[in-house]
């Protein structure tokens, strides 16, 4: 994936900071969590939870695909990974005492591994998918680990981000 990112980059001028996250398939895009931004246990118990009850995954690359200011590797539709997504959309929202919403929430949400986003137009992100049309993608591989990301916006356009805890996926073993 990081190959993939700087050249596009070099090409299209694109940005590498989404790259300050490990390579992954994310279940739930990022949402305000109010109060919980502060004291981040309640949401590491639910990566707990999660992670106990979810054995590990199989993930089936598909291609390239690209959206908006978007380019990745699409990730084939598994009952099991819906099933999670729609799991943390139904659990965050008390969790973090509230709204968990999200962007692209709701059954249109497309799996994917991000290569790179949000530093060029949505004309060059379309000429980045039909130059990279037919470019091999990694073999299936097996999601072993859940993740929690953590943002903040200390001011309008600056992010900050980081991958804040990682447990393995046991399912129960």
């Amino acid at each position: 994936m990081a190959r993939l990112a700087w050249g596009v980059h070099r090409r299209w001028r694109s940005g590498v900071s989404v790259r300050r996250l490990p390579p992954h398939v994310s279940l739930k895009q990022p949402f305000d969590c109010g109060d919980a931004a502060d004291d981040l246990a309640c949401l590491e118990v639910c990566l707990a939870r999660l992670a106990a009850e979810t054995p590990p995954l199989l993930l089936e690359p598909t291609g390239c695909v690209a959206w908006g200011t978007v380019f990745g590797v699409g990730i084939r539709e598994a009952p099991e990974l819906r099933a999670l997504r729609e799991r943390l959309n139904r659990e965050l929202p008390p969790v973090v005492g509230g709204d968990a919403a999200a962007d692209f929430d709701g059954p249109g949400y497309r799996f994917h591994l991000t290569v790179v986003a949000s530093g060029a137009s949505p004309d060059a992100y379309r000429e980045v998918l039909a130059a990279h049309a037919g470019t091999p993608v990694p073999p299936p591989f097996v999601a072993v680990e859940a993740a929690l990301f953590v943002y903040d916006e200390p001011e309008p356009g600056r992010r900050e981000y980081l991958m804040y805890a990682a447990l393995p996926l046991t399912g129960g073993s």
